[in-house]
């Protein structure tokens, strides 16, 4: 047995008006969802942001450091000739005191003077 079921005409108007609201709302709801969406998506384009300043950051102090080494290493290198000269000035100081001392054996067994330059001449 099949029951049919009337509806008045303001039912009708007023079931129509409930079925445009639910669209409407489902319609609204759609568009949130999708703003949700674009939302996370900028999150997430904001955090990719952020990591790639701290990566910036990162890399320009490792520039400094970079640039620090080498003055540094400059540095190095002029001391290692400044050590150098300083051992080449050792060593001709301590020729000029063999000479030195050898021209005054030289000018006390000769009895010519220290500075004379027959002195020296002569102990070629």
């Amino acid at each position: 047995m099949l029951i049919a079921t009337v509806h008045s005409p303001s039912e009708h108007t007023v079931q129509r008006a409930q079925h445009e609201a639910l669209s409407e709302q489902r319609a609204q709801h759609e568009a949130l969802s999708e703003q949700g969406a674009q939302h996370q998506a900028l999150s997430e384009q904001g955090a990719q942001h952020q990591a790639l300043s701290e990566q910036g950051a990162q890399h320009e102090a490792l520039s400094e450091q970079g640039a620090q080494h080498e003055a540094l290493s400059e540095q190095g290198a002029q001391h290692e000739a400044l050590s150098e000269q300083g051992a080449q000035h050792e060593a001709l100081s301590e020729q000029g005191a063999q000479h030195k001392a050898l021209c005054k054996a030289c000018s006390s067994f000769n009895s010519i003077p220290t500075q004379s330059p027959l002195c020296c001449l002569s102990l070629l």
